[in-house]
């Protein structure tokens, strides 16, 4: 999965710097017509860390009509989204992935925020909100197989 992405990323850079930027430079970064939509790009490539600066945006913004403890929660969870080369077994990772898995469905089931929901509904790895957000096949595989 993480040698998909790495080709993916390389071979078809997505999102664009550019259009990061330019969301980056609004007075209100959070408040960009594109914004949710470049995080759910990020998240969707395996960008968390852009994904997660995305979201301090909010924080600082103070304007997004999200509370601090729901950003705060999407940006744990981005922290904490287990990989399988920091565990000594396969059993160890699955058990991690598992848990942080439903905490993922659970914050998509009850969140009323259409964007923190669909957010959460690809951390997930709901295969409609995937194929609703990704623009390819390429960016759909790879959400599919990452989440």
């Amino acid at each position: 999965m993480d040698s998909y992405m790495r080709w993916l990323n390389f071979n078809f850079p997505a999102p664009s710097v550019q259009e990061g930027e330019e969301i980056a430079q609004a007075l209100k970064p959070s408040q960009h017509p594109q914004y949710w939509s470049y995080l759910n790009k990020c998240v969707v490539r395996g960008l968390v860390q852009a994904a997660r600066k995305l979201l301090e945006y909010q924080l600082n913004d103070r304007v997004s009509g999200s509370s601090e403890e729901l950003i705060n929660s999407a940006m744990n969870l981005l922290d904490n989204m287990p990989r399988s080369s920091g565990y000594r077994s396969y059993g160890e990772f699955t058990k991690k992935w598992r848990i942080w898995r439903e905490e993922c469905r659970h914050l998509a089931m009850h969140e009323r925020n259409v964007n923190f929901c669909t957010l959460f509904s690809i951390l997930s790895g709901d295969e409609e909100t995937i194929l609703d957000v990704t623009e390819s096949w390429e960016d759909a595989l790879g959400a599919m197989l990452l989440y």
